[in-house]
């Protein structure tokens, strides 16, 4: 619900909110608690700005963190899973490195018998050549 100050928080959006922050702060999760208190605080018709200034968040992570409540309620507030970069190995590729790197390190000739991500780079990129 948008009011005249900004958006508000129905009764029944503010109770969940409530709810959530006190688990939130059981689970010693500060950073949903912070979403939590800056999206309530918001949305008992506070500036938002002057909720960024309050809890000490940049203006836009705030009007990012209500969007996400609005399009996915508390979840939409939960932090990850990333998915990361794109990978650019092919399945095929993937499985190839797969048996590599079960088979070890010195089955490739190399001087070392543990794999580091700097030894798994040089082996993708000769395997790619």
């Amino acid at each position: 619900m948008i009011g005249a100050r900004g958006f508000r928080l129905s009764e029944d959006e503010r109770f969940e909110m409530k709810a959530a922050l006190e688990i939130a702060h059981g689970n010693k999760d500060y950073s949903l608690g912070l979403k939590l208190r800056s999206v309530l605080a918001a949305g008992d018709g506070r500036r938002q700005r002057e909720v960024a200034t309050v809890f000490n968040v940049p203006l836009r992570t705030l009007e990012w963190w209500i969007q996400r409540s609005r399009s996915g309620g508390i979840p939409g507030l939960l932090n990850g899973p990333y998915p990361g970069k794109a990978s650019r190995l092919s399945a095929e590729q993937k499985s190839e490195l797969a048996l590599i790197i079960e088979d070890g390190p010195e089955a490739r000739g190399l001087d070392t018998r543990v794999w580091t991500a700097p030894v798994v780079a040089d082996v993708v990129a000769q395997t790619g050549e």
